[in-house]
C-alpha cells in the first residue's frame, strides 16, 4: 500500500475480478456461474446482457480461447467480454478492444482527508434540502430496480435479476435516495475477501433524469464507501463512466489507479 493506504494497480485489477465472481455466486440460483481457467477467471450472470458477463485475464499467455468460448456457449451466454489489465493488453492477440476502464481507488485516510466534516453515514450531504437516504432492503427491490432502469436505461428485468441478490445479501450495501419524498437515485458497495483480501466495490449509482445536478449521486456515494469502511474495507474501488462521474469520485478522494482494456469476441 502507499503512504495514503492506496493499493497497487495489480491488486485492484484482482479485486475487480473477486467483485465478478461473487456477483455471479450471488446470481447462481438464477442461471449465474463461474470458472477459473488458465489466465483467466469467467463469469456468467444468466442475464442477456453483454456487460454484465464477462472474465478477467490474468496471463494472456496461458489463455485457451477456445475453452472459454465453450464455457459461454455451454452456457447460452451469446455476447462477453474481457478485462485485461492495460499493462498486459499489448500481448492480447484474441478479439477487439471496444473501450478502455478507468479504475479509480480511496482508502479510507484518503476518503477522511477530503472529508472533512467526517461522517455522513446515515445522513445526506448536507447541502441538498429535501434529500434522504436510508438503507434498502429485499421489500425495496421494486423502487430500487425503478431507479436502476430510469438511470442506466436499463430493462426493468434486467435490473431485478442484477440487484435482487444484492438486497438480499448481507455481503452488499444498497442505498435508497428519495428527493422531496420521490425516488431519486441508488447505489451499492460489496464488500469481498477473495484474492486480493478484503475490498470494496462501488457500483450501481445512478440517479433518475428529473432529480440530477442536486448532490444525489455524491450523497449516495459517500453512504456506500462509509458502510463498506465501516465494515473494515482497506480500500473501496470502481469505475466510473463519464468523466462527469469521475470528477464527482475526484472530490470524495478517490484516485486513478489502474485501467483495463475491454475486449469483445467476435
Amino acid at each position: 500500500m502507499s503512504p495514503r493506504g492506496l493499493p497497487p494497480s495489480g491488486l485492484v485489477c484482482t479485486a475487480l475480478a473477486d467483485a465478478w465472481m461473487a456477483q455471479g455466486r450471488l446470481l447462481a440460483p438464477h442461471g449465474g456461474d463461474t470458472a477459473e481457467l488458465e489466465g483467466v477467471r469467467l463469469m456468467a450472470s444468466g442475464v442477456a446482457q453483454p456487460h454484465l458477463n464477462g472474465g478477467d485475464v490474468s496471463d494472456p499467455a496461458a489463455i485457451d480461447m477456445a475453452a472459454v468460448r465453450r464455457w459461454y456457449a455451454d452456457r447460452g451466454v451469446a455476447a462477453w467480454g474481457l478485462r485485461v489489465p492495460t499493462a498486459l493488453a499489448g500481448s492480447w492477440p484474441w478479439s477487439r478492444r471496444v473501450l478502455t476502464q478507468q479504475l479509480m481507488a480511496v482508502s479510507p485516510a484518503g476518503y477522511a482527508a477530503r472529508s472533512p466534516g467526517g461522517s455522513t453515514l446515515g445522513a445526506p450531504d448536507g447541502v441538498t434540502p429535501g434529500l434522504h437516504l436510508r438503507a434498502a432492503g429485499p421489500s425495496d427491490l421494486d423502487e430500487v430496480v425503478r431507479i436502476d432502469a430510469a438511470a442506466f436505461e436499463e430493462p426493468a428485468w434486467a435490473s431485478r435479476r442484477w440487484l435482487g441478490p444484492l438486497l438480499a445479501t448481507t455481503a452488499a450495501t444498497v442505498v435508497l435516495a428519495h428527493l422531496d419524498d420521490q425516488a431519486a437515485g441508488t447505489g451499492y458497495s460489496l464488500v469481498t475477501d477473495g484474492r486480493a483480501g478484503p475490498a470494496a466495490f462501488v457500483g450501481g449509482v445512478g440517479t433518475v433524469p428529473g432529480a440530477r445536478r442536486h448532490g444525489v449521486a455524491t450523497a449516495v456515494s459517500r453512504w456506500t464507501v462509509e458502510a463498506a469502511f465501516a465494515r473494515g474495507a482497506p480500500f473501496a474501488f470502481l469505475h466510473p463512466t463519464t468523466e462527469h462521474a469521475a470528477g464527482v469520485y475526484r472530490r470524495l478522494g478517490f484516485t486513478d489507479v489502474a485501467r483495463v482494456e475491454i475486449f469483445v469476441d467476435c
